[in-house]
């Protein structure tokens, strides 16, 4: 093993020798009971010693992210051309995309020092009494053994990163806090009184657009979700079907967003996307892998792409608007109404039997 559990605990190494030791002789003070508390003491102060170094990486990233907003502020206000509403706008634009730095560097962080504490947590619980340590020792001269040890440490740490992963998507797309059905009309009169003036409409010949990507991606508009806000004004967000293929085997998402999909053809001179910004936009930031995953926190609603200086970016990692908070909560409510159709459908088939 490149380190050995004991130097992750971080063990004297006068004293790792002593550890090693394959028998169990030794003197009532210096004995397991000894090995055992050194153990536990050594595991205590490194995981302080961790969750210190991290709390004070993340006090001067935070004291950074003021400073950098601070200072940003200040160079804007100086500027005489700017209105007093675009300075406003500007300091929007700008403490929010600090903020979106902030978040990114903090998940980095906090990822190094939780796979730290993870490797941590796992030594410990393989040395940590007499008997584990007589098992461990043996298999530190024994290939096969200590394949498994690795193997073990492995898991823990590929376990520990797959929760980090889905916490970090958590954090990044869910917008589920946003959903607020106030901003949804509701149906006053008639069979459907009371319910959210939602409803869905069914694509009758759903065009197929194919992508040049490596995950073979198919998209599919399949539906339109019309509704009408707390004003009664009009809209709608699509429905789409996307089809593709991730580590060898077909996957199918249904995702709501908005997607102008003649700027996804391609060129027929060229061979290449007819708009290659908004192209790689949707393949590689809308579409990807993650956003994905992460739109299922929101019932489907994936976000939109929209234009700014640098081309095209998603909207669903950032702060969204009053039509995407509106969005949203149509989707989820059409969402809720088709969970609690099928529940009942569930319960008669139930009865039924």
């Amino acid at each position: 093993m490149k380190r050995n559990f004991y130097e992750i605990l971080n063990l004297d190494e006068k004293l790792i020798p002593y550890f090693l030791r394959t028998d169990q002789v030794g003197d009532i003070e210096n004995g397991p009971e000894y090995r055992n508390q050194k153990i536990r003491e050594l595991y205590e102060t490194q995981s302080k010693k961790i969750k210190e170094h991290y709390q004070a990486e993340f006090e001067k990233l935070k004291n950074e992210k003021e400073t950098s907003i601070s200072m940003g502020m200040k160079k804007l206000v100086i500027k005489s051309k700017y209105t007093p509403k675009k300075v406003k706008e500007a300091n929007e634009r700008a403490i929010e995309e600090e903020q979106q730095k902030f978040r990114k560097r903090a998940m980095q962080i906090k990822q190094k020092y939780q796979l730290k504490i993870a490797e941590l947590d796992a030594a410990y619980e393989c040395v940590k009494t007499e008997e584990l340590r007589q098992k461990y020792n043996k298999s530190i001269d024994n290939p096969q053994e200590e394949k498994l040890y690795i193997e073990y440490m492995r898991e823990i740490i590929g376990n520990i990163k797959q929760e980090i992963k889905e916490k970090q998507n958590k954090e990044r797309y869910s917008k589920a806090e946003k959903y607020n059905p106030e901003l949804i009309k509701t149906i006053n009169k008639g069979k459907n009184q009371g319910k959210k003036l939602v409803a869905r409409e069914s694509s009758k010949d759903p065009v197929i657009i194919s992508l040049d990507d490596e995950r073979k991606i198919k998209i599919k508009c399949t539906g339109t979700i019309h509704f009408a806000n707390l004003l009664g004004c009009q809209s709608y967000v699509n429905e789409y079907q996307i089809e593709r293929v991730v580590d060898n085997q077909p996957k199918v998402d249904t995702v709501y967003t908005m997607l102008d999909l003649p700027k996804l053809g391609f060129n027929k001179n060229t061979g290449k996307p007819s708009n290659l910004q908004y192209y790689n936009c949707v393949t590689n930031k809308l579409l990807s892998e993650e956003a994905i995953e992460g739109s299922k926190y929101n019932g489907g609603y994936i976000g939109l792409v929209e234009k700014n200086e640098n081309g095209y970016d998603i909207t669903i990692d950032k702060k969204l608007s009053e039509e995407e908070e509106e969005n949203l909560t149509a989707v989820m409510i059409l969402n809720a109404r088709e969970e609690k159709r099928k529940n009942i459908s569930r319960q008669r088939k139930g009865e039924d039997r």
